[in-house]
């Protein structure tokens, strides 16, 4: 749970507290505008420009009283936060989508990476298994892409696959585990009603580098950035 306040002298919100997202974990402020949760650089007509849907009117009786809208956006990103909770499961599944769409994309030698091979299947080679692996599961994998991260929501209005079962199946060695014991949180920003969390493995970062993950206020993953 997090509180907001607005800074006058430099005319933008500051965040406290936490905000936890799903198998990526937790982002904490210690104090006001410090620690790994922000606000972007807004200032309170930004703010009231974005489109917040049915949100509109309750930000609108806001009018442009800073302390009314710092409470607004607090009730927002701790209802989202709740939201998050209540659906981690296709957050999650979610999560797993995106990472394995990009290294399926590519076909990215994730194998050469000690750590992300499970500790009972590290010492093989994996090249010819997961080339054919990726060849026989195409339609799944696609679909999987289409289910998640073609802007569905993630907030249980939609039935889904269980994909992290699915992955897990097709791709038995990697070590989910361990990636998501290894998720450095970098940090997580509220850009009106979007919440877009950054996270990097400490793998070396060749399967998530800075990682940026962008959800719209039904939970859908409308943008992403892998470096």
């Amino acid at each position: 749970m997090i509180s907001i306040k607005y800074n006058k002298e430099q005319d933008i919100f500051l965040a406290k507290g936490t905000f936890e997202f799903g198998v990526i974990g937790i982002f904490e402020n210690n104090e006001y505008g410090e620690g790994n949760i922000s606000l972007s650089d807004d200032s309170m007509d930004m703010i009231l420009d974005y489109d917040w849907k049915e949100y509109t009117p309750l930000i609108e009786q806001c009018g442009e009283d800073a302390d009314k809208i710092a409470s607004f956006l607090e009730k927002y990103y701790n209802q989202k936060e709740e939201e998050i909770r209540e659906n981690k499961k296709q957050l999650d599944d979610c999560f797993w989508c995106f990472i394995f769409n990009e290294l399926y994309a590519c076909e990215y030698p994730f194998w050469e990476i000690e750590e992300a091979i499970a500790p009972q299947y590290r010492g093989r080679d994996w090249e010819a298994e997961l080339q054919t692996i990726y060849a026989d599961n195409a339609e799944l994998l696609n679909q999987l892409e289409e289910t998640f991260l073609k802007g569905s929501p993630n907030n249980g209005t939609i039935q889904k696959i269980d994909a992290e079962k699915e992955l897990r199946r097709i791709f038995y060695m990697f070590n989910f585990e361990g990636l998501a014991q290894e998720v450095k949180r970098d940090y997580i920003v509220f850009e009106g009603p979007s919440i877009s969390p950054q996270v990097t493995d400490n793998w070396g970062g060749d399967i998530l580098m800075s990682a940026l993950l962008r959800y719209n206020m039904e939970l859908a993953l409308v943008g992403w950035d892998n470096l």
